[in-house]
């Protein structure tokens, strides 16, 4: 079963991609701080393809994540079969809304939905060097099952 998400949290709702989002996503993409520990910092073009390939096309792998008390795209959530029985979950986030928990609300309102829809569990994969994301694995009772290339973090629900 394919999901398509539309999840509202506290501050955040999580929607489908549009396409006149690739402008706003760009400005978060291209930022080498945010991309630091995943890959190089995207150009408008690179962007527009990553959101064709991963957004706009079915069943979609990551979807927008728009702040709801301006209406702004502040980056985008990962959300996909990872293998048989999990779902691998993530979020990219604009740098002017880091540390203020919205990555941990959004990953609280990833686990409800799962289990709401009889998932069997949820993986998160994230650079070594990634510490915030390690430490929202770890709050929410994620457990790390490879440390190979990628940190690999398990919830089964």
């Amino acid at each position: 079963m394919e999901h398509i998400l539309d999840i509202e949290t506290k501050r955040c709702r999580i929607r489908q991609f549009k396409e006149s989002d690739a402008d706003e996503l760009y400005l978060i993409l291209s930022n080498p701080k945010v991309m630091e520990y995943i890959e190089e910092p995207f150009t408008l073009e690179s962007t527009k393809e990553f959101l064709n390939k991963n957004a706009l096309s079915y069943p979609p792998r990551v979807f927008a994540l728009e702040y709801k008390e301006n209406k702004k795209l502040i980056g985008h959530i990962i959300f996909h079969k990872y293998d048989k029985e999990s779902y691998e979950i993530g979020f990219i986030l604009n740098q002017n809304y880091w540390g203020c928990g919205i990555a941990n609300e959004v990953t609280k309102s990833l686990i409800d939905y799962a289990k709401n829809k009889n998932i069997h569990s949820l993986i998160i994969e994230c650079d070594k060097r990634q510490l915030a994301t390690q430490k929202i694995a770890k709050n929410n009772n994620f457990k790390l099952i490879s440390c190979e290339k990628l940190l690999v973090y398990e919830l089964v629900l």
